[in-house]
């Protein structure tokens, strides 16, 4: 029974999505019907807010004669009519982010029309002997098993009602409270735990589809009203099952119910559950998380975050914490290592004079110009079976399902990162993208999380900083292999571009992780106290770079995702190890048994791949010494 599957599953009650967001961060959601004109837009048409956004074919049910020929055409014509997306990018024109969008939603209504007249047609033998002759029998088999339900453009946006879940949930709390028969319930919680279920399936695609229509009211709407019901919901959901389970009336049923094993019943037992209290304050601060999504006033901005660290350290005070920063590196990213301990790290990095020169020193390069699209950075993400040989599979399903978004738009969340859309185990990597080269970086970066994900056991808990590394380690990796998928000029620019990268985020997750550390140890948080602090922390770890006193408004880690920012220091020095490596195969046998960690700490990884811990002083001389022979 799924239900009961389920349940360990949603223990956790983690909604940390964002497998990364490596940069600052959200597409116009349209109602409106797209014209099914037969037309494609010339790729010479000038495009402005009127022009014919159409590309449309009739199947004949009746008619499968020429399946093959159709389903061969169609895809080259498909890849043509989107190419217009590419062409949009550098054009001022009116409605550009409908325009893509639409062009985008029509591409994928057309594929999906495709693989369903494809999969009918393929149930006749001889229909089905032509495309094996073309395509093999493996690839035959997979079109007829691709399930366009599960194309990400062609789900559902689910609508529930949070409220009334949530009751039932209190309901069922009173029952157990006045001895209510166990033949009602068992069977109540059963549904409840379905309601659950469909609250945190909900959570998991609006998380991402409202990072792509930030100018969705409605969109928006509905997932900030999940997000708010969320905590309460997991918060019942456990304190039922703890009840049950220490009640001598219900233990023994509850266990048959759901089937539940020693380890099931031991974990249920020992998971915590939040007092009425901490739960408004949970609450509280999803609110204003959400508000920070949707505000762009910097003062009301620099407001928001002094009142989530005030928030923040009440909750760590309910919880025996003496900061939040404790909590969060305990509780949710599970590290074996202390806030002290990393801010020991940090020091000794700002103490190496020859890697701070080499970060004020090294420059980028030009950037040359070109528009990059979403066929170069697929082409890009082709080449990672250099590093990853099976990577060719795992990207074929992300192509075939749309789990993804690589376009430029201005009203898309301006982040990337990777993260579930559904519990059965479905990603989506979501990367804002500026339509040039450095683009392909970033989504190497994200494809790393992606493949780690999708090469590990289902529901693998992937700690936060061996994630960073599969993701930082990959783009290192990739860097000796960017030649056969850019000129020469544009190989040398992006290398140089990972390598002052590569600086940028030692010193600034350095930077940001220091101001972290002061934000949630001092006491009496004020707008401009937390101004004063930001400028203190820039003046010690990114100096001659000077983002202004309330840059911190411009980190959404800070607001959404407090404490990660460290995970990137800890693993971009153990992916700078791997780059610096003297042989490439060494490397690329380091990096795999790294991706196919499951649930090691970093530590554990780092040791079973053979490579300096970050606390390790050999560690950064070997960077240094790598820095040195590409000086």
């Amino acid at each position: 029974m799924r239900i009961r599957k389920l349940v360990l599953v949603l223990l956790g009650g983690t909604l940390l999505f964002s497998s990364c967001s490596k940069e600052n961060s959200a597409s116009s959601f349209s109602s409106e019907i797209i014209s099914n004109s037969n037309t494609l837009v010339s790729s010479e048409s000038s495009f402005s807010s009127s022009s014919p956004v159409s590309f449309s074919i009739n199947y004949p049910s009746y008619n499968y004669s020429n399946a093959l020929e159709r389903y061969v055409n169609t895809l080259e014509e498909l890849e043509i009519f989107r190419k217009q997306i590419k062409e949009l990018y550098n054009l001022d024109v009116n409605n550009k982010n409908k325009l893509i969008d639409e062009i985008n939603r029509k591409y994928w209504d057309e594929y999906i029309k495709l693989i369903v007249y494809t999969q009918e047609a393929l149930k006749d033998p001889s229909i089905r002997e032509l495309f094996t002759d073309k395509y093999g029998e493996i690839e035959t088999r997979y079109i007829e098993n691709i399930n366009t339900k599960k194309i990400y453009y062609n789900r559902t946006l689910p609508k529930y009602d949070y409220d009334k879940y949530i009751e039932q949930g209190k309901k069922i709390i009173a029952d157990i409270g006045k001895n209510e028969s166990k033949a009602i319930i068992l069977p109540a919680f059963n549904e409840y735990i379905q309601a659950y279920t469909n609250t945190l399936d909900a959570y998991y695609f609006y998380n991402v589809y409202s990072d792509l229509y930030l100018d969705n009211d409605e969109i928006n709407n509905e997932f900030n009203k999940i997000s708010t019901s969320y905590t309460e919901m997991n918060n019942n959901y456990k304190l039922i099952f703890k009840s049950l389970l220490s009640s001598n009336t219900y233990r023994s049923s509850t266990i048959a119910f759901f089937e539940l094993s020693e380890e099931q019943i031991k974990e249920l037992e020992n998971t915590k559950t939040y007092t009425s209290n901490l739960i408004d304050l949970f609450k509280l601060e999803k609110e204003y998380e959400n508000m920070y999504t949707q505000e762009t006033n910097i003062e009301i901005l620099a407001q928001i975050y002094c009142n989530l660290v005030i928030i923040r350290q009440q909750i760590a005070s309910e919880l025996g914490y003496e900061s939040y920063l404790d909590y969060v590196y305990s509780e949710k990213y599970h590290r074996n290592y202390t806030k002290d301990d990393g801010m020991t790290l940090i020091k000794n990095i700002s103490k190496n004079e020859t890697m701070k020169s080499y970060y004020i020193n090294t420059k980028k390069l030009e950037m040359p110009s070109r528009i990059v699209g979403e066929e170069d950075l697929f082409f890009a993400l082709k080449q990672v079976d250099r590093v990853v040989p099976t990577s060719s599979k795992y990207l074929k399903n992300l192509q075939t399902y749309g789990n993804y978004s690589f376009d430029v738009r201005t009203n898309k969340y301006k982040g990337s990162y990777e993260g579930l859309i559904s519990l059965e185990g479905d990603d989506f990597v979501f990367v804002s993208t500026e339509g040039n080269i450095e683009d392909i970086s970033d989504v190497i970066h994200e494809y790393g999380h992606y493949l780690a994900r999708n090469m590990n056991p289902v529901n693998t808990n992937i700690q936060l900083d061996v994630a960073e590394l599969q993701s930082q380690g990959l783009e290192f990796l990739m860097s000796n292999y960017y030649s056969s998928c850019l000129s020469s000029e544009e190989t040398k620019y992006l290398i140089r571009y990972n390598i002052v990268n590569a600086l940028w985020v030692i010193y600034s997750s350095s930077m940001i992780s220091d101001f972290e550390y002061k934000v949630y140890t001092c006491k009496d948080v004020t707008v401009n106290k937390l101004a004063n602090l930001f400028t203190n922390s820039q003046t010690n770890y990114i100096y001659p770079t000077y983002i202004g006193n309330a840059g911190f408004v411009n980190i959404p880690h800070l607001y959404k995702s407090p404490g990660y920012y460290i995970s990137y220091l800890m693993s971009i020095i153990p992916s700078m190890e791997l780059w610096a490596e003297r042989k490439l195969d060494v490397a690329i046998e380091k990096y795999n048994s790294i991706l196919t960690s499951g649930e090691d700490s970093l530590t554990e990884v780092l040791e079973k791949a053979n490579i300096y811990s970050p606390f390790d002083i050999r560690a950064i001389d070997l960077i240094v010494s790598r820095l040195q022979q590409m000086a």
